[in-house]
């Protein structure tokens, strides 16, 4: 399951309920910034350069990013 859907949607908001949040085509931590919290997520796949910006997105019940 890809939570990003079609790869021009933009995320914004509360993400949820998904085994696998890819966030690899994020470009930019403004767009990364608009993720204001994730909850019951199992994976996170993101760049490793996006993985600060990560830890301040609030998270609950994530198994692995």
């Amino acid at each position: 399951m890809n939570a990003t859907g079609p790869r021009n949607q933009e995320l914004k908001g509360r993400i949820s309920s998904v085994a696998v949040l890819d966030l690899r085509q994020m470009k930019s931590v403004d767009e990364l910034c608009n993720i204001t919290g994730i909850s019951a997520v199992g994976v996170i796949l993101l760049s490793d350069s996006f993985q600060g910006t990560l830890a301040s997105i609030p998270m609950k019940s994530v198994v692995q990013s």
